[in-house]
């Protein structure tokens, strides 16, 4: 039956729209590459904890993996300098971002609502 429902969901080859759909949802389909619509971080060197320098003040959240708990990241556990920014393999992924971890616990999700500081993230841009 999965198979079934699945089949009637995704319009078949040449086609643009399926037999079925979910309310609301008019317009044809259309295929992309999921590269156009990503931006892949990567991974990097983390600003070294041990410089104080790179962390704390209000400059820049620092997005980690402990600060992905739920559907929306609003906060995080620690603040980036911008002296830490320059001297790491950090970027500013901005607000709307998805993040989606790569490392140690792979697969963790969030929509970043704020601009932040990452170093090994996937985002997808909306």
């Amino acid at each position: 039956m999965k198979k079934s429902m699945l089949d009637k969901m995704f319009p078949k080859p040449g086609e643009t729209e399926p037999e079925i759909r979910f309310e609301g949802f008019t317009d044809p389909w259309e295929q992309r590459k999921l590269g156009e619509h990503i931006q892949l971080g990567g991974s990097g060197e983390t600003p070294s904890a041990t410089n104080q320098n790179y962390y704390g003040g209000r400059e820049m959240p620092f997005l980690g993996i402990v600060d992905i708990e739920g559907r929306d990241i609003a906060h995080t556990a620690k603040t980036l300098t911008e002296e830490g920014l320059r001297n790491s393999a950090a970027w500013i992924v901005l607000a709307g971002a998805v993040s989606l971890t790569m490392h140690a616990s792979v697969g963790k999700a969030g929509i970043i609502r704020q601009d932040s500081a990452a170093s090994q993230a996937l985002q997808m841009r909306p």
